[in-house]
């Protein structure tokens, strides 16, 4: 069983990854013009807060809660959202208007 501090230390790991993640989506989504970006950062920052919410909790009581909605959340997202801008990103670039290996150089 993991004590509180494991489950703070998970939850800001999850965190801290997630903000690393999303800046990456978003620097491919401003290059490629996706004109979603200002609602999928929206996105983004809700599941941060909501991230901070458990985390002020500071009970590993609510891993099953956390589980839940991570595991909802990232596959609702992945499939839905990130799916659209995806599309979108993959149309910018074979119509050669972004180079995403020079974004990350």
């Amino acid at each position: 069983m993991l004590s509180n501090d494991d489950y703070l230390s998970i939850l800001k790991e999850l965190k801290d990854y997630a903000i690393y993640h999303f800046k990456d989506e978003e620097k491919i989504m401003s290059a490629a013009g996706y004109k979603g970006l200002e609602e999928h950062k929206k996105l983004h920052k809700q599941f941060e807060m909501q991230i901070d919410k458990f985390s002020q909790k500071q009970k590993y009581d609510d891993a099953f809660d956390l589980y839940d909605y991570a595991a909802e959340w990232l596959i609702n997202h992945i499939l839905n959202t990130d799916q659209k801008y995806s599309d979108w990103v993959k149309e910018q670039i074979s119509l050669n208007k972004i180079d995403i290996q020079n974004l990350f150089d």
